[in-house]
């Protein structure tokens, strides 16, 4: 019998369906139908031999919420429990076994901090080491299934699969839909994603088809059964699967009839690949420039992107006097009014004297994702700080870190991988900025090198090449376009500069600011790092997305100059 994961790579695996199908109606206490692996395991026993004799290569524990925090005042331990599920599930004769885990309630309880999601699915997953594979079901808070995540990454090399759930209209009940989940998961680690549940059979074959369109990864499709016959039912999966659906089965109200009906179409088109010698099952999506997202919205690094900038204290003295004072109304209008006035992505960098660097930026996270749906880049040369950002974070930030040499640099890298966030390079080495575009190119070729070392793909990495001072660095300041060039048509990699820095200290700075731009512009600069406000400077990027055709038309333009 193939191994799970290559089973995943080269066929397709029939699913079981919901535990509760197969269920009588009294057999549920409280609820809590987890603790019938103790008090009835015959009768979970039973659901999944009828699976199993439907066709199910695959079952489910029956542990999704399993976790210590339900099971406080039952009596019984997450690993009685689970392991009590375990043998009711191997007994059935399924070739694999997934350890079922359900959503925690992370978002929803205040008391239950990231850390504490952690440790219980850690407690889970030690306790289902026996399973195949982590089966992470119907999430729906990015920040709870990404806690899961990396609970299992912490816990063993065993893969894992993620099933999301959305609601009738595509987006979940905090307000994410497949498009930002896609961004975060996509370079996670895990094996597989896909849908469960999720509205009606027509809505969640749109949404799978919709995720597809978004990662190279193995599909897992478990609609409901609710409002159609088995066969329309089996009819859809065979239909979804040569847009890379490998392994499917059923939701709620999905019992044994629909998952025989869905073993049998299955096989029907296992043997028309074999007859055809059809070997590719699903197509590879283009290799993209990049995408990073909040909980609510992606931004996709194929064009010219503002970065502002008003929320890093090294940039805004209002905002380091807002941070000293606790000022968060400041902070939520300037985030607001960046956006409004054509920022992508906002930066937040709170590291000043008198505060804690740790604690003040998450404070500042959750009040700017409160108020905007930019996605943030995150900024800090504290590794401590950076991570106690990303445990807040909704969605997929970047990771920005000016160390001075790359073996601070390699410190950052597997936080990225962990968190699957996007990450800047700086062509900083042992504390010094080189003056040559050649060995400023040279270190953002080792960059990129140990980025894919860390298993951080290239539409992740991102190179500053550093912005020189105009008034005292003035023979070395046109290096920075030579390094991003190369950077640009040599790795094909997005890039940023803090284009301000052109103009410290000089009169007019608006003016040399840009100058500076549009110059950086046409040498490859593709994430400017600006002050969003200044209407001079974001004009000089309006006006080069139209000469470059990236603004079509020069819709964007006519609709900002035409009011």
């Amino acid at each position: 019998m193939l191994k799970l994961l290559d089973k995943i790579k080269k066929d397709f695996i029939v699913l079981d369906g919901d535990i509760k199908c197969g269920l009588e109606p009294c057999s549920e206490k409280d609820g809590f139908i987890e603790l019938l692996n103790i008090t009835s395991p015959e009768e979970i026993e039973l659901v999944h031999r009828n699976y199993v004799a439907a066709g199910a290569e695959l079952v489910h524990t029956n542990t999704l919420m399993a976790n210590s925090k339900a099971l406080e005042g039952t009596g019984y331990t997450v690993n009685e429990v689970i392991n009590a599920g375990i043998l009711c599930a191997k007994k059935s004769g399924a070739s694999y076994t997934a350890l079922s885990i359900g959503p925690v309630g992370l978002g929803t309880d205040s008391e239950l901090s990231f850390d504490d999601a952690v440790s219980l699915y850690r407690e889970m997953m030690d306790a289902g080491s026996r399973c195949d594979i982590y089966s992470l079901m119907g999430f729906e808070n990015l920040n709870d299934v990404k806690a899961a995540v990396i609970a299992a990454k912490e816990c063993s090399d065993k893969p894992v699969m993620v099933t999301l759930s959305f609601l009738e209209g595509g987006r979940n009940l905090f307000g994410s839909n497949v498009e930002c989940a896609a961004a975060v998961l996509n370079h996670m680690g895990i094996a597989a994603i896909g849908i469960y549940d999720s509205g009606s059979l027509k809505k969640a074959s749109s949404l799978i088809r919709e995720l597809f369109t978004l990662c190279n990864l193995p599909l897992v499709f478990r609609p409901s059964g609710a409002g159609v016959t088995p066969d329309e039912f089996g009819d859809m999966i065979k239909k979804l699967l040569p847009l890379g659906v490998r392994m499917a089965g059923g939701g709620s109200a999905a019992g044994p009839d629909y998952i025989m009906r869905c073993a049998v179409n299955v096989g029907e088109f296992r043997k028309e690949l074999a007859k055809t010698g059809e070997q590719k099952l699903m197509a590879k999506r283009e290799e993209t420039d990049g995408v990073i997202c909040s909980g609510k919205k992606c931004v996709y690094l194929d064009s010219v992107r503002i970065i502002g900038d008003r929320l890093n204290q090294e940039e805004n003295e209002e905002f380091r006097r807002a941070l000293l004072e606790n000022d968060l109304e400041y902070v939520k209008e300037m985030a607001v009014r960046q956006v409004e006035a054509g920022a992508d992505i906002l930066d937040i960098n709170v590291a000043t004297g008198g505060i804690n660097e740790s604690s003040t930026i998450v404070e500042i996270i959750k009040a700017v994702q409160s108020v905007v749906d930019a996605p943030l880049q995150i900024n800090s040369r504290s590794i401590h700080t950076l991570e106690a950002a990303l445990k807040v974070y909704t969605g997929k930030p970047i990771l920005y870190s000016a160390c001075g040499d790359m073996s601070s640099f390699n410190r950052i890298l597997p936080l990225a991988a962990k968190y699957g966030a996007a990450i800047v390079g700086v062509t900083i080495d042992n504390n010094r900025i080189p003056e040559t575009s050649v060995a400023r190119y040279s270190i953002a070729e080792r960059i990129y090198r140990q980025a894919l070392k860390h298993n951080i793909p290239k539409e992740n990495v991102i190179i500053d090449c550093l912005a020189m001072i105009a008034k005292t660095q003035q023979k070395y300041i046109t290096d920075t376009f030579g390094a991003m060039q190369r950077v640009r048509t040599e790795l094909s990699l997005n890039t940023t500069l803090n284009v301000s820095n052109a103009a410290y200290e000089l009169p007019n700075a608006s003016v040399m600011t840009s100058s500076y731009l549009s110059m950086s512009l046409c040498y490859g600069l593709t994430l400017p790092v600006i002050n969003p406000l200044d209407e001079g400077v974001l004009g000089a990027v309006r006006s080069f997305r139209v000469i470059c055709g990236q603004d079509r038309k020069a819709a964007e333009y006519i609709n900002v100059y035409s009011r």
